[in-house]
């Protein structure tokens, strides 16, 4: 699976970033600047600033930094995971800020995550981490691991549509209250489903959600799994407008209710001319369709 690899001396696996007329990158706002790649363990990094990141949790301004590997460095197979400490460097009194880091590096997620390292106003109000309009900012190699990916192989078996058409009527809904709804099972080949309406889609959330689940997901082989059409849809009495959205996803023994949190707003399914709510009883229709079935197996290269 690879090895890991303990960095030693601080100056050897170090990069340093003097950014000189800091106060220019501020004219072009909240906009990240990368450093040119740098070599650090064999591999290409970049060191990534952003002067004026906005923290909107407690409505300042901060410099934040972030560490990316370049994706010229990168095998689809490989994932790099490594610590590294972000500096800032106090240029007089070397009390420097430091924060860490880690991240699993792959060809689909190259950058960590951005860490805020001091507010805007700080900075610019300091004599140790601005120094005639530079500062200097800096990337430690902490620790360092290198994993291959085993090789995934996956087939797809397309067999003729075989498509069931649900309708639930569903009573005395109570919009007021936080209540989850679960509808009868209804079957699509050999497979039984259901559907599930939240009043709440979310915490503290003003919209309904709808869900549809596989009722046994069991019946489905280890690393296998259905390939699924499906549509939901909250009827319109009056004027014909369904609120309807559908989707193509995978089902399988992990992963067995799709669906979506904000399907519809309580304002909207309540008020009364949109047909959607009548005598607190609403109509939901489900089509499922299934389109065939897959296969997954996984080994190392």
């Amino acid at each position: 699976m690879g090895g890991s690899y303990s960095c030693g001396g601080f100056e050897d696996q170090t990069f340093k970033w003097r950014i000189d007329g800091f106060s220019h990158l501020l004219r072009h706002g909240n906009v990240q600047t990368k450093s040119r790649p740098f070599k650090l363990a064999g591999f290409e990094w970049c060191l990534i600033v952003n002067p004026i990141a906005q923290a909107h949790y407690v409505g300042k301004e901060f410099v934040s930094m972030a560490i990316q590997l370049d994706a010229r460095s990168m095998k689809s197979d490989c994932v790099v995971e490594a610590v590294f400490k972000l500096v800032l460097y106090d240029q007089l009194s070397r009390k420097h800020i430091i924060n860490e880091v880690s991240h699993q590096f792959q060809t689909t997620s190259l950058a960590s995550r951005s860490t805020y390292v001091i507010s805007l106003e700080k900075l610019i109000s300091s004599s140790e981490f601005l120094v005639n309009d530079s500062c200097v900012l800096g990337a430690k190699l902490i620790n360092f691991n290198r994993l291959r990916l085993p090789t995934v192989s996956e087939s797809l078996s397309v067999q003729k549509e075989i498509t069931n058409v649900y309708t639930w009527n569903v009573s005395n809904l109570q919009l007021s209250e936080k209540k989850i709804c679960h509808s009868n099972s209804f079957s699509t080949d050999r497979y039984r489903w259901y559907l599930i309406l939240n009043t709440s889609g979310s915490q503290d959330s003003d919209f309904i959600s709808l869900d549809l689940a596989l009722r046994n997901p069991d019946c489905i082989p280890v690393a296998s799994g259905l390939l699924v059409d499906f549509s939901l849809c909250i009827k319109d009495k009056i004027n014909g407008n369904h609120k309807k959205f559908s989707a193509r996803e995978h089902f399988d023994r992990k992963t067995a209710i799709w669906g979506w949190l904000q399907f519809i707003s309580q304002g909207n399914i309540r008020m009364p001319s949109n047909g959607f709510l009548t005598d607190s009883k609403c109509t939901i229709e489900a089509t499922v369709t299934i389109l065939g079935l897959y296969n997954r197996n996984r080994w190392l290269v």
